[in-house]
């Protein structure tokens, strides 16, 4: 039998202007977080947001969403990271 394993990207980086259905509070992101777990997800990848309003890339805030989900099940969660870490070749010249 060949194994699946599912991703669940719980919003992106555009916020609810663009997104009107996205988690974007701390809590939120840690519930729907879960709630795709515990429905078969094994993979979690979430961009952070506090209190709504745009993404943050705030590390403690970070730190509660892949801790808060982690506390409650059992599965990979991996953050977005700032574009400008790793610039295209575009960017670069």
């Amino acid at each position: 039998m060949r194994k699946v394993w599912i991703e669940a990207a719980l919003n992106g980086a555009w916020s609810r202007a663009l997104q009107p259905g996205i988690p974007d509070t701390v809590e939120a992101i840690i519930s729907e977080g879960v709630a795709c777990a515990r429905a078969g997800a094994a993979i979690v990848h979430a961009h952070a947001y506090d209190g709504g309003g745009r993404q943050t890339f705030d590390w403690q805030v970070y730190a509660r969403i892949i801790e808060g989900i982690r506390k409650q099940a059992d599965v990979l969660v991996y953050p977005s990271y700032p574009p400008w870490l790793h610039p295209t070749p575009m960017q670069v010249r």
